[in-house]
């Protein structure tokens, strides 16, 4: 299968693609002199290699548990997938990141938890799930 290899630079909500190259030499280059990180994807993985990590998140932020599914294991679409929220029996905020990266799920979650909190609305489901669904909204 055909890798790209895409530059990040910064974190949390800073964190954003710098560029896209078609091999490991060139964005070697592009590190060294501009800076970042290189993550290297596969293109046009199929279906049964699309991954979900879950995290369920204390509004400490401190990470409770993650879970890892192979996409083949859901019938549901990566829409719902990946924007699926709710708060556990503890008051722990669960929420869903379609990734096969562990750091960008804990990343993503963090983000979320701290817009519930900016808004007050922990252990609130129906307010989460209006906030998030009004930012997906944005996004897409």
């Amino acid at each position: 299968m055909k890798k790209v290899y895409i530059v990040t630079q910064g974190s949390y909500s800073d964190y954003h693609i710098v560029n896209v190259f078609s091999t490991k030499e060139k964005a070697d280059t592009y590190v060294k002199e501009c800076g970042g990180d290189i993550n290297e994807f596969e293109l046009d993985l199929p279906r049964n290699e699309w991954w979900e990590i879950t995290i369920r998140m204390r509004k400490d932020g401190e990470i409770k548990d993650k879970y890892s599914f192979d996409r083949e294991y859901h019938t549901y679409s990566k829409y719902q997938a990946s924007h699926f929220c709710c708060y556990d029996t503890y008051g722990n905020f669960v929420y869903s990141v379609v990734t096969d990266d562990e750091k960008i799920a804990i990343k993503v979650t963090n983000e979320k938890r701290a817009i519930i909190l900016a808004n007050d609305a922990w252990l609130n489901e129906p307010k989460t799930r209006e906030l998030l669904n009004n930012e997906q909204t944005e996004e897409d």
